[in-house]
């Protein structure tokens, strides 16, 4: 590595860095489930919906359904790799001599475990919720029950994990002792498979939640809401898809893991890709529906219907966003 002294000094050691990233795991948390509530309880649809008079609590329910699995399964992993980023950055190192342990992908060692608990956790806390809160609290309470679950079980989680992690990755860092795969493997086991799976649980969940009245009321969702959700969705599952393979690839790239050359793009077309393709995506669906509409004189769609199209697309879309990523993150590593 081709550190200066002073940047040496400044680099905190790995006992520091751990203790840092407890506080950085708090933050991600309220900064996450601030985000998902404002998604879940305002863009989607409202805080009290229709099914919610023949089922008191279930949008708050769903909420904390949704993201007390998606906050154990992700912020542990999410941190694990800003972790390994600066560590290329140089903000932390290992000074004494660590017996290394062999360098995995996180998901095996975090995987089904965060999942099993999650889910067991969820299923209690949803029980909980429902015989012992107040109506009228029910919003409130599942936001701050998120919280503090997802908090508490993330804290355990990185505990028992984070130290081995890092030691291992600091050991294929400074050795480069990692095979390299090919690019298709890399791009489909390391990430299209996790963050599908990932992508088809929030997507199920937000288009359920987004069309759950219609249940209830019509029975089937309207063109221009349908056309609408799949904008909605393309565009946060595609942004956010390109924001995780980007950084992940970089780092990957530094310890050898995958090539950094291959397909390469400019910077103006892959923001322009990653905003219009949602937009296209959603313009293409309208039309179809149109001349479907005009040949059929129907003007609507199921709601299950609705819900398929919105996870097929969205997790689509989220695919072509990591794929960007890569071409972004590979664009910056040829430049290095």
């Amino acid at each position: 590595m081709n550190n200066t002294g002073n940047e040496i000094k400044k680099a905190k050691n790995l006992k520091e860095w751990i203790n840092e990233l407890y506080v950085t795991s708090l933050i991600s948390i309220i900064v996450e489930v601030l985000i998902f509530a404002s998604i879940y309880f305002i863009l989607v649809g409202p805080m009290v919906s229709v099914i919610d008079l023949i089922i008191p609590g279930f949008t708050s329910m769903g909420f904390m359904i949704l993201f007390i699995p998606f906050g154990i399964v992700t912020i542990p992993i999410g941190i694990i790799f800003g972790s390994r980023r600066d560590c290329i950055k140089e903000k932390w190192k290992i000074e004494e001599r660590e017996i290394f342990e062999t360098f995995k992908n996180p998901w095996h060692r975090l995987g089904l475990e965060t999942i099993i608990i999650g889910g067991t956790l969820t299923i209690f806390i949803w029980l909980i919720f429902w015989f012992l809160i107040p109506e009228l609290l029910y919003p409130i309470i599942s936001i701050i029950t998120s919280i503090c679950v997802v908090l508490i079980i993330t804290t355990l989680l990185l505990r028992r994990h984070l130290r081995r992690e890092l030691v291992s990755f600091w050991s294929a860092y400074i050795n480069k002792n990692i095979k390299q795969k090919p690019f298709r493997n890399y791009f489909f086991i390391n990430l299209v498979i996790p963050w599908s799976m990932i992508l088809l649980y929030i997507l199920s969940n937000l288009s359920l939640r987004s069309n759950i009245d219609s249940v209830f009321s019509e029975g089937f969702v309207g063109f221009i809401t349908f056309h609408i959700e799949i904008l909605y969705i393309g565009l946060i599952a595609a942004i956010w898809m390109w924001s995780v393979s980007k950084t992940k690839f970089r780092v990957d790239v530094k310890i050898g893991r995958v090539s950094k050359e291959g397909k390469k793009i400019s910077k103006n077309v892959l923001i322009i890709l990653l905003v219009l393709v949602p937009i296209v995506t959603a313009s293409i669906m309208s039309l179809l529906n149109l001349a479907h509409s005009m040949l059929l004189e129907v003007y609507y769609i199921s709601v299950i219907e609705a819900i398929l199209m919105d996870m097929l697309i969205g997790v689509s879309l989220g695919v072509f966003g990591l794929y960007l990523g890569i071409l972004w993150g590979r664009m910056k590593e040829l430049k290095t």
